[in-house]
Formats: C-alpha cells, structure tokens, sequence
C-alpha cells in the first residue's frame, strides 16, 4: 500500500513499487485509474472532514493530559517561511508550531 499525501511525480513513481493488487491510496487528488490499470492496482481517493465536536473532544484530551502532542520546533509567526522551509525539507517528528504573541 502506499498512502499518497504529495501528489504529482511522487505519486507517478508510487505506481510502480506496489505489487500486483496492491493499493495506493491519495489524499489530494483522484489518482488516475488507467495508470491503476497499467500497474495491476487499485487506486482510491481518502479525505476527511473536520468535525468540530470530534477537535473539540480532542482538545479535551490535550487540555486533561491524555494526549500529548509531540511539538518538534516552535516559530513565532512572524518565521512562518521558516517554519515552511524546516516542514519541507521532510525527516522532523512531531508537529511545528507556529506562535502568537
């Protein structure tokens, strides 16, 4: 399986890692299915939809503790470039920041 979260050449390569019947499955656009075809693949699309009573449950659990969130760089908004920069040069665990003050 590979689970597309960039699109465009990336995706173009994924087709062909996957084994015969395997699944790639992207979260932009609808990957195309006479590409699909040509590998012996199937090929979906995945979105979600915020739900405002799920986030605000799940702000619940960040305020009691229950789920710590793994925070690897902090930028004050005024860096956000900065932060982009660090995000796309890929390899960071965690969750980057942007503050307001």
């Amino acid at each position: 399986m590979v689970f597309d979260l960039i699109d465009g050449e990336t995706r173009e390569r994924s087709g062909a890692l996957l084994k015969r019947e395997g699944v790639l499955v992207s979260t932009l656009t609808d990957p195309s299915q006479d590409k699909a075809k040509e590998h012996g693949v199937r090929a979906m699309r995945y979105t979600v939809e915020a739900d405002g009573a799920e986030l605000a449950e799940i702000a619940e659990l960040v305020v009691a503790g229950k789920v710590k969130p793994h925070v690897a760089k902090t930028f004050p908004l005024e860096q956000a470039s900065d932060a982009l920069s660090d995000v796309e040069k890929g390899h960071s665990v965690g969750k980057v920041v942007l503050t307001v003050e």
